[in-house]
Order: C-alpha cells, then sequence, then structure tokens
C-alpha cells in the first residue's frame, strides 16, 4: 500500500510542476515520467495498483501499455479486475477483490518496468499437446511430390 501511495504522490508532485512552470511539452512530461518510475515493483504491490486504478492509468505511469501491464500481471499471476470493474466501483456494486495467489518455488516476484515479460512458465500438458499438434498440422501438405 505504501508503494501506491508512493506512486501517486510522485504522479501529482509531476502534475503540479507542470501546471506552474506552464512551459513544459508532452516530452517533459514523458521524460520526468520515466524518470520518476521506480526501479523494480513487487508483486504486492502491483496488486494494490491494480485495484486501487485502472491499467491505463498505471501503465501510463510506468511508460507502457494497458495490455502490456496486463502481461505483466498474468507473468506475476496477480488477479486483475474484470471487464466491468471500475463501472461497478463509480455505482457502488464492485465484486470483492480477490486474494493475492502465495508465490510458488522458483517464481518470479518482481517486475523492472522498462525491462521485457519473460515467460518462466511452463506449459501444461494440455497446451503442449495443442503445440504439438498444431506443429504437425503445418508441416503436412508441405512435402514434396515426386512427380513420375
Amino acid at each position: 500500500m505504501a508503494y501506491a501511495n508512493a506512486i501517486t504522490e510522485s504522479s501529482e508532485q509531476m502534475s503540479a510542476s507542470e501546471t506552474t512552470s506552464g512551459n513544459s511539452t508532452p516530452t517533459d512530461a514523458a521524460r520526468a515520467a520515466r524518470q520518476s518510475r521506480p526501479s523494480e515493483v513487487s508483486r504486492e504491490a502491483l496488486y494494490e495498483l491494480v485495484w486501487t486504478d485502472p491499467l491505463l492509468r498505471i501503465g501510463s505511469r510506468f511508460g507502457v501499455t494497458a495490455t502490456y501491464l496486463a502481461r505483466v500481471c498474468d507473468e506475476l499471476r496477480v488477479p486483475r479486475p474484470p471487464n466491468g470493474y471500475w463501472a461497478q466501483v463509480e455505482f457502488g456494486k464492485a465484486p470483492p477483490k480477490p486474494p493475492l495467489p502465495a508465490v510458488r518455488a522458483g517464481e518470479q516476484t518482481a517486475w523492472k518496468p522498462g525491462t521485457a515479460v519473460t515467460s518462466g512458465r511452463k506449459l501444461t500438458l494440455a497446451e503442449d499437446r495443442l503445440k504439438s499438434e498444431t506443429s504437425t498440422k503445418a508441416g503436412r501438405g508441405n512435402e514434396e511430390v515426386e512427380v513420375q
């Protein structure tokens, strides 16, 4: 929670400095946002962030898209609000927040903004089977046929 407050405070300070200076350009604001990014975000901090603000807003703070941030959440096994969650919050009917799953042995526990999301996850048996079936189907029909 403290991390979420730190992010909020830094973005508020940045907004205040932009309005007081009056001559900052969008590129200056983007540069300031990149420089104020934290060096590493833990699962717990990301969990708190995604349940307090929409991904689009959080992504802009980190200089990434909401889609990319969703992938980060998936890789770190951080549950995200379902579609329509923020509209439900607005009307006071938000579903309960699911708990953060426990970390499994060997799992990634933090994300460094500006780095690629790497999947250390192994494929499930069904995913592995589907992948092998797809690759064998793709190979069919490509054999050369001898014409007599």
